[in-house]
């Protein structure tokens, strides 16, 4: 199964060190369409058409130093029913003018139904070279 959206943000300064980026995004559930009898792939189904919105958020804590905190929710507006909301927290670090770590910390949970199976944590650690 895959996930493609695409949306819009706006940039929103609340202060001179946060600033919020509230965006609403459309989208799709790409699933691969079987063939019931022999188990076989004949293609890709749509299974569902999703929106999501999304506020991203950034303090700046110094000039090297920000902190991140993303809330999104995510809903099926056709298809197979999909009602998630998605908490992302990130602490970033400027090593150098080009080089730049980040730690995110993600939950991901079913709304309405929530259960050990549908509940997903993940710490990751990303490092960006700007060329």
């Amino acid at each position: 199964m895959t996930h493609i959206s695409a949306g819009a943000l706006q940039t929103v300064p609340l202060t001179e060190r946060f600033i919020i980026y509230p965006g609403l995004y459309l989208g799709g559930l790409i699933t691969d369409q079987k063939n019931i009898e022999t188990g076989t792939t004949t293609g890709v189904d749509l299974a569902a058409l999703t929106t999501t919105i999304q506020i991203y958020s950034k303090f700046q804590v110094n000039n090297k130093i920000w902190v991140n905190v993303n809330p999104a929710y995510t809903t099926s507006l056709y298809g197979i029913k999909t009602n998630t909301f998605d908490l992302e927290a990130s602490i970033g670090y400027q090593l150098t003018p080009t080089l730049t770590t980040r730690i995110f910390h993600n939950n991901n949970v079913g709304v309405g139904n929530y259960n050990d199976d549908t509940y997903e944590s993940v710490t990751r650690m990303e490092l960006n070279y700007a060329f």
